[in-house]
């Protein structure tokens, strides 16, 4: 919908020095959660 957040992940694989892969993937924020956890 428009005006609604977004989650974007942005994803390259490597070969060695190489990229190999690109991808950006798009997703409605709505239907997603993001968590983390840090610990020292």
């Amino acid at each position: 919908k428009k005006g609604e957040p977004c989650l974007l992940i942005r994803r390259r694989t490597w070969s060695g020095r190489q990229p190999v892969t690109a991808a950006r993937l798009i997703h409605p924020g709505s239907r997603h959660r993001l968590e983390g956890r840090f610990h020292k």
